[in-house]
């Protein structure tokens, strides 16, 4: 089924999906992201593969290394385990958008298999493979649609045996989408940049331990580097400085507080790290481009809390 979802995670801050509890490793998600309340989909990463078929909107997917501007009608692969965002670009006041996500043995069944030697490995284990993109009206754009959304199909009608078919629509869009990739190439096993190893470290630090007083010295710590190495991480793989994340992050973790408890702004202030309840109504402003009053109160009388319930799309 399709899943409406607000983001979860895990204790070591990689995204929680519902396929995660299940014994068949997929689900697909419907997405919606709106300027008002929700225009980004802060920084994360999974070892599911996801592909994205946007619906409606302009937005930015955000890498380390790269930014990637995809339109209504663009498809777009996010390799396993690549740590990023989702930003609603200025021109849009919303987006919309299917992902499939799923674990890569759902294709190639047992270890070591040939499928998974020959057409896998040399996606997953490419480091130079983060995304893919498949603008609406390029080539191979129009067969990867309709195998796309034929596979939403019958993840909303879900008959009897939907499983094989999802299976089978899988392993249709891979081969489109590599064939070229994997005609001829040798298999290479992955290393992730230590760069972006340190900063996910770091990430898991802020996260298990926003709520406390931290200083660059503490983010640095959990990935055994200098506060100067600890700045160059961060300013490179998510163009933002330590204080600046933890901070933004508090701002969201509040915001999800106030969205799901009846405490007070103030509870919620110093629950979530911050010793001045001015300086979060402030930094809330500036980040989520209203009060924290206003955010929940508006949130609250237009339903715009994020729902993990299933209901299909038409």
């Amino acid at each position: 089924m399709i899943y409406a979802v607000g983001l979860t995670y895990g204790q070591k801050h990689e995204e929680m999906l519902e396929m995660d509890k299940m014994a068949f490793p997929y689900t697909c998600y419907y997405r919606e992201m709106n300027r008002k309340f929700n225009a980004v989909v802060p920084w994360h990463w999974h070892k599911s593969i996801e592909m994205d078929y946007l619906l409606e909107g302009k937005m930015e997917l955000v890498m380390p290394e790269q930014t990637l501007l995809l339109k209504a009608g663009d498809i777009c692969f996010i390799n396993s385990e690549l740590l990023h965002s989702f930003h609603i670009t200025q021109t849009a006041e919303c987006c919309r958008f299917y992902a499939h996500l799923f674990d890569a043995s759902l294709l190639y069944g047992m270890p070591n298999s040939q499928i998974q030697q020959k057409y896998i490995l040399p996606v997953l284990g490419n480091p130079s493979v983060t995304t893919v993109h498949f603008p609406d009206g390029s080539r191979k754009h129009r067969e990867i649609e309709k195998v796309f959304l034929d596979i939403v199909k019958k993840d909303q009608e879900h008959p009897w045996g939907y499983e094989f078919s999802v299976r089978e629509g899988l392993s249709k869009l891979w081969c489109l989408m590599f064939e070229d990739f994997c005609s001829g190439r040798e298999t290479v096993l992955y290393k992730e940049e230590a760069g972006s190893k340190r900063v996910k470290e770091m990430l898991r630090y802020v996260h298990e331990h926003f709520r406390e007083p931290l200083s660059l010295k503490n983010i640095a710590g959990a990935s055994g580097v200098s506060p100067q190495e600890c700045m160059r991480c961060f300013r490179k793989n998510i163009h933002l400085s330590p204080i600046a994340y933890l901070t933004e992050y508090r701002v969201r973790m509040a915001a999800e507080e106030l969205l799901h408890t009846d405490q007070s702004i103030l509870t919620i202030s110093e629950n979530c790290g911050f010793s001045s309840n001015s300086y979060f109504t402030k930094v809330f402003q500036k980040i989520m481009g209203t009060t924290p009053s206003a955010y929940r109160k508006n949130c609250l009388k237009d339903g715009r809390i994020p729902s993990s319930k299933r209901y299909g799309i038409s």
